[in-house]
């Protein structure tokens, strides 16, 4: 072999060295991996999730803890059966006059007689309130559970006619009254006997309210309510339109010629929204 010939390939193989040794380009992050065949080795340690706490994950906002969905609804029956049933019948009771407004049940009544009517309902709410969220926290409570109990079962009562039938009663302290409902798979039915609620204690009765609804359709519901003592029957039929508005058809007339309320043929058509 020629000295040219040695001397060139020691020249080319010098030259092509560094590609023959060079490896393929690493990655300084630990979320890429070289060659997937060794995925599990060169991962490491497994992907760990998070769980979320029961605090995050069960929060609910104050006004949600205050006004849950049983004493919102008992608000919202006490004031339909003070104010008006439908936002058509409050707007045409409470219409304004110079000096008087209409009150609840049809009467005029002067402003500082119908602000009298909301000041009793705002302290109904309260009182209501408290007795409401003191016996929940009496049925956890080690040393107010034995009140508690006593309470209800002075309270509250609930018989089994059939099954899916039954009758359950429940006294309120704070408003004096007595709430009656009918369970049964036809349509909901009520009775509410209204004492006076500035008085501790059953006294004698001043109204007895009766109540029924059914659901007609998923968007359309029909309400029926009679008051014993004024006279006054009622129908009213809702129709959902959207999830935050309605429309509402109320029909009412009187039995008695005489009661607490106006004597008259009314129908009222109206259209409800809330945002």
């Amino acid at each position: 072999m020629s000295l040219r010939l040695i001397i060139f390939l020691v020249l080319l193989t010098i030259s092509i060295s560094p590609f023959a040794e060079a490896k393929a380009p690493t990655f300084d992050s630990g979320n890429y991996i070289e060659d997937v065949r060794n995925e599990n080795e060169d991962i490491g340690k497994p992907l760990e999730l998070m769980s979320i706490p029961d605090s995050i994950r069960f929060y609910r906002p104050i006004n949600e803890k205050i006004f849950d969905k049983n004493l919102t609804l008992e608000f919202n029956r006490k004031y339909e059966d003070i104010f008006g049933r439908t936002e058509a019948e409050a707007t045409y009771r409470d219409r304004g006059r110079i000096d008087y407004v209409e009150g609840p049940n049809g009467e005029l009544v002067s402003v500082h007689q119908n602000s009298d009517k909301e000041l009793e309902f705002g302290t109904f709410m309260f009182r209501r309130m408290a007795e409401y969220h003191f016996d929940n926290y009496s049925k956890t409570d080690e040393n107010l559970r034995q009140v508690q109990e006593v309470k209800e079962r002075v309270t509250n009562y609930e018989v089994s006619v059939a099954p899916g039938y039954s009758i359950k009663s429940n006294y309120s302290i704070s408003g004096n009254y007595f709430d009656v409902n009918f369970n049964n798979p036809i349509a909901g039915a009520r009775a509410r006997l209204e004492m006076d609620p500035s008085q501790f204690g059953p006294t004698k009765i001043k109204e007895v309210r009766l109540a029924a609804d059914r659901g007609l359709s998923r968007t359309v519901t029909v309400e029926a309510h009679y008051t014993v003592y004024d006279g006054i029957a009622a129908m009213i039929t809702r129709k959902s339109l959207t999830p935050h508005s309605s429309v509402s058809l109320t029909g009412s007339t009187y039995f008695t010629t005489t009661g607490t309320s106006r004597r008259e043929n009314l129908g009222l058509v109206g259209y409800g929204s809330n945002f």
